[in-house]
């Protein structure tokens, strides 16, 4: 669909090319030291797309994108011609970034990095009630800070004793799954829901988005939910292929072009080596094949 490919040159650089543990935490630890508040950092990389387009001219991000267009729309329309669904809740496709390294990370994060974007990926919810919240026992307390702030995008806050009680059986977690756009959760109880949410919300692509609601009252739960619903999260792992959700098909061509390179330049200021450990960059929405849009030629 997308057959040009931007190919550049590079050389590993000394921090690239030694990428130990504490070179690399370091580097990570530093990106997120620099960008400010947050869960674990916020690459600040709004307005960076003048340098990410040295690297992948935005061109080639909108050819992808228009190419993802036309495949989703068709897909859809096949699907309404069978009288089915593209989806079992009929959600709209999102888009990916894959970032490939030439070599892995020698650490993982437990926590995700956050990296803001210009526009919402998830698109608009001031007063949808799209959102739950996850929180620390008691929810009461929680539920108060919500109701002070007049946040309506929050739909639901849910304790971590009702979640383990209330959503242990399958049907009940996949109900959950599909009640709300967004889930969210209280940084200190993410290392608790992998096993008490189940390969439901995994299967979704719905793991909720981290907060850092410590000593939170009403200012700071406001701008923490506004700044988690204008970003992007990356996982650092010992691995070479990372991916992060930067936009939605039903956004307009500008602004997910503009998500897309700020979410590029976000993640590869936060892995170890950044362009210089770069081997590739592709673009994908939810069941597509990967798009290149950057590819490092192999040294000689």
């Amino acid at each position: 669909m997308c057959g040009v490919v931007r190919r550049e040159g590079s050389r590993m650089r000394g921090s690239a090319a030694g990428l130990g543990p504490r070179s690399s935490k370091a580097a990570v630890a530093g990106t997120a030291r620099s960008s400010g508040g947050g869960v674990s950092g916020v690459a600040k990389s709004v307005k960076t797309q003048r340098a990410v387009e040295r690297h992948v001219p935005g061109a080639q991000v909108r050819k992808a994108l228009k190419a993802l267009k036309a495949y989703s729309a068709g897909k859809r329309a096949g699907a309404e011609k069978a009288d089915l669904l593209a989806d079992e809740d009929g959600d709209e496709d999102e888009v990916y970034v894959q970032v490939v390294l030439k070599k892995s990370p020698e650490f993982s994060r437990k926590k995700a990095i956050r990296i803001g974007l210009p526009h919402p990926p998830a698109g608009a919810l001031e007063d949808g009630g799209g959102i739950c919240v996850i929180v620390k026992d008691p929810e009461e307390a929680a539920r108060g800070v919500v109701q002070e702030a007049g946040i309506g995008a929050i739909g639901e806050v849910i304790g971590v004793s009702r979640l383990r009680s209330n959503y242990f059986p399958y049907e009940a977690k996949r109900q959950l799954c599909a009640s709300y756009a967004i889930f969210m959760a209280d940084d200190r109880v993410i290392p608790l829901l992998p096993n008490l949410l189940g390969k439901a919300f995994f299967k979704k692509k719905k793991q909720p988005i981290p907060l850092s609601l410590k000593a939170g009252g009403a200012d700071r739960w406001k701008r923490e939910v506004k700044q988690a619903l204008c970003a992007a999260y990356l996982h650092i792992r010992e691995d070479t292929c990372f991916t992060l959700k930067v936009a939605r098909m039903g956004m307009p061509t500008a602004d997910a072009v503009e998500n897309v390179l700020a979410g590029i330049e976000g993640a590869v200021s936060c892995v170890p080596g950044q362009w210089g450990n770069v081997q590739a960059l592709y673009l994908r929405c939810t069941d597509s094949v990967s798009l290149p849009l950057f590819k490092s030629l192999p040294q000689r």
